[in-house]
């Protein structure tokens, strides 16, 4: 179930960061001045860049139900303590089976979650650049 989040999360993330490149690149400008030229005779264009900013807007109602208050976003430095604790542990026993799998899933999944949050709000922005 993690790794089906985690990787849900990672097709987001990485799709999300592309397109923020994209929009953050040197063609911007150009793509920018073309959707305002085209906007009057293609009304479409708007039409996809507001569904765009509802996509994002939605994807950041559900990342804020799943981590409300932000505190996720220590979650990775919790994680890190608990696998210094199980190397240490692991001196003296085995710990329990699939722990280390859990601690990472768990580690991705907080990150994850914290990149995409990072990266919405510039991508809103961009886009409602191109609005005419």
């Amino acid at each position: 179930m993690a790794e089906d989040i985690a990787k849900i999360l990672a097709d987001v993330h990485t799709a999300l960061d592309g397109f923020s490149t994209f929009l953050n690149g040197p063609v911007f400008g150009q793509i920018k001045e073309g959707i305002k030229k085209a906007a009057g005779k293609i009304p479409q264009i708007t039409v996809v860049v507001d569904k765009l900013i509802e996509l994002l807007d939605t994807l950041l109602v559900e990342i804020d139900k799943l981590d409300p208050d932000h505190a996720l976003d220590q979650v990775p430095t919790f994680m890190a303590a608990v696998s210094q604790l199980l190397t240490a542990a692991e001196q003296m026993f085995t710990p329990p089976a699939g722990i280390d799998e859990a601690v990472a899933a768990v580690t991705d999944i907080a990150t994850l979650l914290k990149q995409i949050r990072d990266l919405l709000p510039d991508v809103k922005t961009r886009l409602g650049e191109l609005k005419p």
